[in-house]
């Protein structure tokens, strides 16, 4: 069967099976993977899509969404049911999924200027996973949201992170010294945690008398209620030494705990004991946390920044002072020094003269 799908023109073999009365179909680029394809069907467990032909996106996706939640966070599944139903479906959801072409997909991206950089990258992440459970299962011939031509539109400019410098730090924490929170923004740009470790951080999780935090959890707002979850990846789950400021940052921010703790009386939340607490001892919220913060930037005069920015600033501090990537991707939590490279690489001093020195003194 010859095909043009969004792209060059191709030939593949289709083959057609019934299971539960409904006719399916399979697509290879020979017999024997049509084959092998059909025979994989035949023998798939409970609990994989079942698509066809005749299906829509919407329809497939709607299905998809049932069976990935299976084994999904709630806060994970929570996000891919708004990018299917509020920006997926509508968009190509009438479409039917094995006439969805690239052209398509990349219409879809491009034609979105009410949504940021970031969320056009995360739309078109879940649709390139979605589709690819149909190409692994023989339902689709190729994954038109993973070429190139599906890609996010280079004309949509990518939101640029804050770095501030030594300076710059000191400013915004000399202007938040009467902060309830201070403690919290010092171990953010010290450590370069993110928001949701540190506020999901226990006193347990303070060694204070060898000097290590151990991150192991996040605090998320899932389903209405604040949630404390596991951290995803192994590198994320880590224990870093804390250093002398933070140190000192955390056993100031506990004594005034301890006022606020004898201020709420009886209306004190005493568990879980997380680190940063409102001022009842529940967990704070992360909006709460972030508006805060972003008070604290505008009264010391620096430009606009969100709170994440402080993981990036202390990366590049770090790796300005010498420290090496690897080292700053290990306390940052990176999955692996390759997402460490491509987000701060720009940033190391150029080489090229101290290498070729370097290389002189050798000879």
């Amino acid at each position: 069967m010859h095909r043009k799908n969004g792209g060059p023109d191709y030939t593949i073999w289709q083959g057609t099976i019934g299971i539960d009365g409904k006719r399916q179909m399979v697509y290879g680029q020979t017999q024997k993977e049509v084959a092998d394809k059909l025979k994989a069907k035949l023998a798939a467990p409970v609990g994989t899509v079942a698509t066809n032909g005749r299906k829509t996106v919407g329809e497939y996706l709607t299905d998809w969404l049932k069976i990935i939640c299976a084994s999904k966070a709630p806060q994970t599944c929570k996000s891919y049911t708004m990018f299917v139903g509020h920006h997926l479906i509508p968009a190509i959801g009438s479409i039917k999924l094995d006439k969805l072409t690239t052209a398509d997909v990349a219409g879809m991206l491009r034609d979105r200027p009410e949504l940021s950089p970031r969320t056009i990258n995360h739309l078109r992440s879940v649709l390139r996973g979605a589709l690819q459970l149909a190409v692994d299962a023989g339902d689709l011939p190729r994954n038109v949201a993973a070429g190139k031509g599906a890609g996010v539109p280079k004309q949509v400019a990518q939101t640029e992170p804050v770095f501030l410098t030594p300076a710059n730090v000191a400013r915004l924490l000399d202007s938040a010294k009467g902060d309830r929170l201070l403690g919290l923004y010092i171990a953010a740009v010290r450590l370069g945690a993110r928001q949701g470790e540190l506020l999901g951080l226990l006193w347990s999780d303070v060694d204070f008398k060898n000097g290590k935090i151990s991150f192991s959890k996040q605090l998320q707002r899932v389903g209405g209620k604040l949630v404390s979850q596991p951290l995803k990846t192994k590198r994320s789950k880590r224990t870093v030494y804390m250093g002398s400021a933070v140190a000192a940052a955390l056993v100031a921010h506990r004594d005034r705990q301890a006022v606020e703790r004898d201020a709420a009386g009886s209306r004190w939340s005493a568990s879980p004991d997380f680190v940063f607490r409102s001022t009842v001892g529940t967990g704070c919220e992360g909006v709460n946390v972030t508006r805060d913060f972003q008070k604290a930037v505008a009264a010391a005069g620096l430009p606009a920044m969100r709170f994440h920015d402080l993981r990036h600033t202390c990366a590049s501090i770090r790796l300005d002072l010498g420290e090496s990537m690897l080292k700053v991707s290990r306390l940052l939590g990176h999955s692996n020094i390759a997402l460490t490279a491509n987000t701060y690489a720009h940033l190391m001093p150029e080489s090229g003269r101290d290498d070729a020195d370097l290389m002189d003194r050798a000879f």
